[in-house]
């Protein structure tokens, strides 16, 4: 009786010891284990013979040619200046081209589907990836292109920029249920982070013009107005460069110290660009109806390439219509020098009806580069 007993504590010890086991490794594997990394892009260099589908035809004699034949994402300069490089829409794979599209070399055929953004870091060795996920909206990964390693961020973390000197990113991190709310600033992976400034502002803007300033601004809409502040992020110092402003969106100079920014009245019409200094005391209005981001800054910071459309419904909400993707327009290339406002139309050699976005030059700006949305394409326009 007394040995029956005994094997019956046994058991129920054993049995408790069993499920405490388990129930700590469903806790470690829920909550603690570190999330999959992404899909590292292998760096296999691939030339792509002429003639294959990847490789587009050029034509010499053209000032504008497609030198994609894929929709393309975030394309930026290499590092050395000579080529420009960018994902695949479709399936994540990296290319990179001369700037006339000859060349195309297939530099990673990892695959990675659903990718939305690459966040490039200043020196091209390092990236931001942000993919859609149908549970979250959307992850963020950190690759380095050198060591090979990647690592997924915290998904508090939102919209993300690079500092100048590539070494620390900045971001807003959200938490709604553990009510967090700063402006942040960390090493690329996450790591080593510190809270910069706390703030009640959602869905912000972020971006690091120059190294003692993080710019953050609400996000544009012509029936809503924004805010645009800079913080210095050794001292929490706060700038406020702009206020009140609809359809506010905003393309800061290479070195900082300036920016442009388009404008609407409270009704999302009459739709103005203008350059300011980086702290908002000096602005002054550009004779270009455009969008900010169709922009982009010359190395001199005095001197802007732009996508300007040449008719705008009357009926539009602007911006909020065309980042809705539901303006159908048709743009001319205009070079304006703010100092002087000299002002010249760029002949593109051909008539084509392009609506450009995400516009480059390159180191020497006899190229202007540009994602034309009518198609997804990336086009090169020779200057």
């Amino acid at each position: 009786m007394t040995l029956t007993l005994d094997l019956k504590k046994i058991l129920i010890i054993s049995v408790a010891v069993l499920a405490l086991i388990l129930g700590v490794l469903l806790v470690y594997n829920f909550f603690f284990k570190a999330a999959p990394e992404a899909p590292a892009p292998p760096i296999t260099e691939e030339p792509i013979p002429p003639g294959q589908p990847e490789q587009p035809f050029v034509s010499p004699t053209k000032k504008l040619n497609a030198i994609s034949q894929v929709a393309v994402v975030s394309p930026t300069i290499s590092a050395d200046g000579q080529k420009v490089k960018y994902y695949s829409k479709e399936n994540g794979n990296v290319f990179e081209s001369k700037f006339n599209g000859t060349g195309l070399t297939r530099i990673s055929s990892a695959v990675l589907p659903d990718i939305l953004k690459i966040l490039w870091s200043p020196d091209k060795n390092k990236v931001i990836s942000v993919f859609k996920d149908a549970q979250t909206g959307v992850k963020k990964y950190y690759y380095n292109y050198q060591t090979g390693s990647s690592k997924p961020l915290n998904q508090s973390i939102k919209q993300a920029a690079w500092s100048p000197d590539g070494s620390k990113i900045a971001y807003q991190f959200f938490d709604e249920t553990a009510v967090i709310n700063n402006i942040s600033a960390s090493d690329p992976d996450g790591s080593d982070w510190k809270n910069v400034l706390p703030t009640r502002l959602r869905d912000l803007i972020i971006e690091w013009p120059k190294r003692d300033i993080i710019a953050f601004r609400t996000k544009p809409s012509g029936l809503a107005p924004s805010i645009l502040y800079g913080v210095d992020p050794d001292n929490g110092k706060i700038t406020n460069v702009l206020s009140h402003v609809f359809g506010l969106s905003v393309l800061w100079s290479p070195n900082g110290e300036k920016l442009i920014y388009s404008r609407t009245d409270e009704n999302g019409k009459n739709l103005t660009l203008a350059f300011s200094d980086w702290k908002g005391e000096t602005s002054k209005d550009v004779n270009i109806s455009t969008f900010a981001e169709k922009c982009a800054w010359s190395q001199d910071n005095r001197t802007i390439f732009c996508a300007v459309p040449t008719i705008l419904p009357d009926n539009a909400v602007l911006p909020d219509d065309y980042y809705k993707n539901i303006l159908n327009i048709s743009d001319e290339i205009w070079q304006m020098n703010l100092d002087t406002g000299e002002k010249t139309k760029i002949d593109l050699g051909q008539d084509i009806a392009i609506d450009a976005n995400e516009l480059i030059l390159n180191s020497q700006e006899d190229y202007l580069l540009f994602i034309n949305r009518k198609d997804g394409l990336l086009y090169s326009l020779r200057l």
